[in-house]
């Protein structure tokens, strides 16, 4: 079991989860978890549920939100695990099961009990974050392998976020996913790329020569009206579609990024023919001008394509 550290003024999570609103202020009384059970309640097999038994519940609602963050500051994080210690916190809190599997609904029922403890301000910031765009990531599954359950979700939450006009932004997989969501093909590539490799552009203002960093296996075809903006000879590397960009290569790779991918799939490089130690030298490198590049990248991305106000991309 988890230890539960107390902050600077000796108190405990379960102190400050039952005794602190959701804006950071004292409660004289709890409010968000009931130490004491309420006239009738019980357990899913009909029994009475008593003190200690909400005091026991209240307690591993601490010990989960211990778990996201020791998952978070190793950098093993994953959307699985995330959303299962949400649905934990939330059922325990509420007393319903988490129902809502897509994102976009998640977060709207999040806001709308958070609508309650939050200023108007802060709500019509979290509000913007969510209306603003829809960022799909990197993945080690291929974009066209329906066995893995959350692929076939995560096409229908794009082909949503497309049809109701919210921008997507994709990097690698995502830009795989979103051009076979829109009607191209994913498939794997005869060549992989793996390094920080030049691409040819049509539009140097949004995607600069790079070099950019790449690693893929698979490759895509690009969807019907969609405009190709970058790519090598191995296949597409940007494009843009409506007011969605699609990426093959990864603009948001940091060194320290770049450290846990090399721990994690050493065996792809090794099995690449790629120096690991070399790639994380040029990656260090390079990163003040990676990130420049990449900045440019995302401001055109959310004032030219995504055509989100200025107001609103400060809001993240």
């Amino acid at each position: 079991m988890p230890s539960l550290r107390k902050d600077s003024r000796g108190r405990s999570p379960f102190w400050i989860c039952c005794y602190t609103s959701a804006a950071g202020q004292r409660l004289q009384k709890s409010t968000k978890i009931r130490i004491k059970p309420v006239k009738g309640e019980k357990h899913k097999d009909g029994s009475a549920k008593t003190a200690a038994d909400k005091r026991s519940e209240a307690l591993e609602v601490c010990l989960a939100i211990e778990r996201a963050e020791n998952y978070a500051k190793n950098g093993t994080l994953t959307e699985h695990q995330a959303k299962k210690i949400i649905g934990e916190i939330l059922e325990r809190t509420t007393g319903e099961p988490l129902r809502n599997y897509r994102v976009r609904d998640w977060f709207t029922h999040w806001l709308d009990m958070k609508e309650q403890v939050r200023s108007g301000k802060t709500m019509d910031r979290y509000r913007q974050v969510i209306r603003d765009f829809i960022a799909s990531l990197g993945s080690e599954f291929a974009a066209f392998d329906d066995s893995k359950p959350f692929i076939p979700r995560e096409a229908d939450l794009l082909r949503a976020a497309t049809k109701a006009d919210v921008p997507v932004l994709g990097l690698c997989f995502g830009g795989q996913l979103l051009a076979r969501t829109l009607g191209g093909k994913s498939f794997r590539s005869d060549r992989s790329e793996i390094g920080w490799l030049p691409i040819r552009t049509e539009d140097p203002e949004l995607v600069s020569e790079g070099p950019w960093f790449n690693w893929h296996f698979d490759s895509f075809t690009l969807p019907p009206g969609a405009t190709l903006i970058a790519e090598t000879d191995v296949g597409p590397q940007a494009y843009v579609v409506g007011r969605s960009l699609g990426l093959q290569f990864h603009p948001e790779v940091t060194p320290e990024i770049m450290e846990s991918w090399v721990k994690a799939y050493r065996h792809e490089l090794d099995g690449d023919g790629v120096d690991p130690d070399a790639l994380l030298e040029q990656t260090h490198r390079l990163a003040p001008e990676v990130r420049r590049r990449s900045e440019r990248l995302f401001n055109r991305f959310v004032t030219a394509i995504a055509r989100v106000t200025p107001e609103g991309a400060r809001g993240r």
